[in-house]
């Protein structure tokens, strides 16, 4: 990709986790670090339903959005959404990803969806 520029975030820059980076080694990188995050707490608030495995691509499209509008405010639309569905498609092989329902909560959801950047949402997952 050209323009691209390395970039490795640490655990304090918030964008590097457990997870594989989903669409490469650039700074358009998209890692859904989000569920990787200490998020076992998903009982403990109530009776709310888990989220659903939809509910839960639809964070991990919010979460790219915001990378990648993060890191590549020149990206179109559609460049956008290749990139959502190429994370999309490596989610759905990560068995991480498979228990977005079981480890993150209704309120946790909520907030990651409602967050306006990487870094607010990455806190909501906490």
């Amino acid at each position: 990709m050209s323009g691209c520029r390395e970039t490795t975030r640490g655990e304090s820059g918030g964008h590097e986790g457990r997870w594989s980076a989903l669409l490469g080694p650039c700074a358009c990188v998209v890692r859904v670090s989000f569920l990787g995050v200490s998020v076992g707490l998903a009982g403990a608030f109530g009776c709310a339903e888990p989220p659903t495995q939809a509910e839960c691509e639809r964070m991990l499209d919010h979460y790219t959005e915001l990378l990648v509008r993060s890191d590549r405010p020149q990206a179109k639309a559609a460049e956008r959404e290749k990139l959502k569905a190429e994370a999309r498609s490596k989610a759905s092989r990560d068995p991480e990803f498979g228990r977005c329902s079981q480890r993150v909560s209704r309120r946790q959801l909520d907030c990651a969806l409602g967050a306006s950047d990487v870094d607010a949402m990455e806190r909501c997952l906490l």
